[in-house]
């Protein structure tokens, strides 16, 4: 639930902050809609890329013991 928020101050290039506005705008968002769906969708990819690395080496793992 976002029913408690607590505020984040992060400093940005004028470039990609330039970017961020113009984005949020034509998705008819605030910044802080925007930024906040970024974020939810790195850290989902990142635990996501995590797992399959996790994975990788688990099988390379069990790959080369049977390899010797």
């Amino acid at each position: 639930s976002m029913a408690y928020r607590q505020a984040v101050t992060i400093s940005l290039p004028p470039p990609l902050l330039k970017q961020v506005a113009q984005r949020a705008k034509r998705q008819h968002q605030t910044t802080s809609e925007l930024v906040r769906e970024a974020l939810r969708r790195y850290l989902d990819d990142k635990a996501a890329q995590d797992a399959l690395w996790k994975d990788l080496r688990a099988y390379g793992a069990k790959k080369a013991a049977t390899l010797g």
